[in-house]
C-alpha cells in the first residue's frame, strides 16, 4: 500500500504552506462494499511546520482499484483522467470564473486536491499502477458520509440541491460566457468513461431478476413488461450523450450517499462536499438531481416532496445564474423539466436498477474488488437489505405514474 515518490507529488502543496515533508503511514480506509471503483487510503503525513515543529496532515488517497475486472469495468485509462483533469484543470477554471464574476467560487463544494498524476512519470499521460489522488481527508474536518440504507434527510436534501445548483450553473455560465474554453477544457473532459455494456446473457440475468422483486408488491405485476424494455435501457446508459442547450453541463453522474460528505453543526448541515469525478458527463442536470432524490433521500420524503424538492433545484440553479451576471430568460422552469423527462424516460430508470443493488446490499455482504464481477450487480435477495424492496417499488410505481416507465 505503499505510494510512491509521495513527497515530490505533493511538494506544491508543501511549499505553499511552508511545510517539510518527513514521512508517512496509510491504512484502508472504507470497509468492503462502501467503494466500487477504486482502493482509498488514510494516509497520515508527517510534516514539519514553519517554526520547525513536527505535526501531521491527515489526507485520503484514492488509487486504481486492484488488477482484474474491476479495474477493465472502471475503464480506469479513461475515468482516471477524467478525475485528475477535473481537480487539476476544471475546478481552478471555475473558481476563477466566479472571482471575476463577483460570486461564490466553488471550492467548497470539492475536496481540496494535495496532488494528482497519472503516472509515476510526470511526462507520461498513460495510467500506471501509480496512480494516485491525495485529497485532505474531510472526515477529520468533521465531514461525514450518511448512511446510505436510509437516506439523507430533509435539510441535508436541500443542501446538497443547492450546492448541486451551484455547480452546474457555474458551469452553464462558464459556458455561455467563454463557449471556446468551455469546449477545450471542460467538455472535452465528460466524455464517456467507463464502456461497460452487458451481455445479453447478464442483462436477460437482470431483468428477470429485477421483475421477480418487483413481484412482490402486487401493484408492479401489471408492469412487468414496462419494466423489462426500461431495465434494458441499460445497454445505452454508458454511452448515452443526449445534449439539449440550455442546460446542459458538468453532470457528477454517480451522485449516491457515499459521494457526498456533509459537515453538520449543531445538528444541522451547514456544507457538503461532492466527491468521485471518474464518471462525470454532459448532460441535463435533471439526471443528478433525479439520481440522488430517488437512491439517496429518505422514503418518507421522497413520497411526498419530489416536485417540491425539483422546483427548490431550479430556484437554486436559477439564482446562481443571475450572481453570474447571465441571462436566464432561456432557462424556465417548463423547459428544465421537458429535459427532465426526456433524460428520465430515456436511461435514468435502468441507471437507478442497476445502482439500487451496491447501494442496498447489506453492510459486511459485499465482496472484495479482487472478487467482484459485474455479475454481482443483479440484485440478489439473501445480501440486499430491506429497504431496498420499498425503493425499489416505490420508483417503479412512481417512473410509472409519470410516464417515465
Amino acid at each position: 500500500m505503499d505510494i510512491k515518490n509521495l513527497e515530490e507529488l505533493i511538494h506544491p502543496y508543501l511549499e505553499t504552506h511552508q511545510l517539510k515533508f518527513i514521512s508517512y503511514d496509510c491504512k484502508n480506509l472504507l470497509p468492503v462494499g462502501e467503494n466500487y471503483g477504486s482502493t482509498m487510503l488514510a494516509l497520515n503525513i508527517k510534516i514539519k511546520n514553519e517554526n520547525g515543529e513536527e505535526d501531521s496532515i491527515q489526507c485520503v488517497a484514492k488509487k486504481l482499484p486492484p488488477q482484474g475486472t474491476a479495474r477493465e469495468f472502471f475503464n480506469v485509462s479513461s475515468t482516471y483522467k477524467k478525475e485528475v483533469n477535473h481537480y487539476k484543470t476544471i475546478v481552478p477554471l471555475l473558481n476563477s470564473f466566479c472571482k471575476m464574476r463577483g460570486a461564490k467560487d466553488v471550492s467548497g463544494i470539492f475536496a481540496e486536491c494535495l496532488g494528482a498524476r497519472l503516472s509515476i512519470n510526470p511526462n507520461s499521460d498513460v495510467i500506471d499502477d501509480n496512480a494516485v489522488l491525495i485529497f485532505t481527508n474531510l472526515t477529520k474536518e468533521g465531514y461525514k458520509i450518511g448512511d446510505r440504507l436510509t437516506g439523507c434527510d430533509l435539510d441535508t436534501t436541500k443542501l446538497v440541491l443547492k450546492n448541486l445548483a451551484l455547480m452546474h450553473g457555474v458551469v452553464i455560465g462558464f459556458k455561455l460566457t467563454n463557449p471556446e474554453e468551455f469546449k477545450e477544457k471542460i467538455e472535452s473532459n465528460l466524455g464517456m468513461g467507463i464502456q461497460f455494456v452487458p451481455t445479453d446473457k447478464l442483462m436477460d440475468k437482470i431483468v428477470k431478476d429485477v421483475q421477480k422483486l418487483a413481484s412482490l408488491n402486487p401493484n408492479c405485476l401489471p408492469l412487468l413488461d414496462r419494466i423489462d424494455r426500461a431495465t434494458r435501457t441499460l445497454k445505452n446508459f454508458y454511452p448515452y450523450c443526449k445534449v439539449r442547450p440550455p442546460y446542459a453541463t458538468l453532470l457528477h453522474k454517480d451522485l449516491w450517499t457515499n459521494n457526498i460528505l456533509v459537515k453538520y453543526t449543531g445538528g444541522k448541515p451547514t456544507n457538503n462536499v461532492f466527491v468521485d469525478f471518474q464518471v462525470c458527463r454532459y448532460g441535463s442536470p435533471g439526471a443528478d438531481v433525479l439520481f440522488f432524490l430517488y437512491s439517496s433521500v429518505k422514503m418518507d420524503i421522497i413520497r411526498t416532496q419530489i416536485d417540491k424538492l425539483m422546483k427548490f433545484y431550479h430556484d437554486e440553479l436559477i439564482n446562481v445564474l443571475k450572481k453570474l451576471k447571465c441571462d436566464v430568460t432561456p432557462f424556465t422552469y417548463d423547459l428544465f423539466l421537458e429535459d427532465t423527462d426526456v433524460v428520465a424516460r430515456d436511461i435514468l430508470f435502468s441507471h437507478l436498477i442497476f445502482m439500487l443493488t451496491p447501494l442496498f446490499t447489506v453492510k459486511g455482504k459485499a465482496k472484495e474488488l479482487t472478487e467482484w464481477t459485474p455479475d454481482d450487480l443483479t440484485p440478489d435477495e439473501e445480501t440486499l437489505h430491506k429497504n431496498y424492496f420499498e425503493r425499489l417499488h416505490f420508483t417503479i410505481l412512481d417512473f410509472a405514474k409519470r410516464n417515465w416507465l
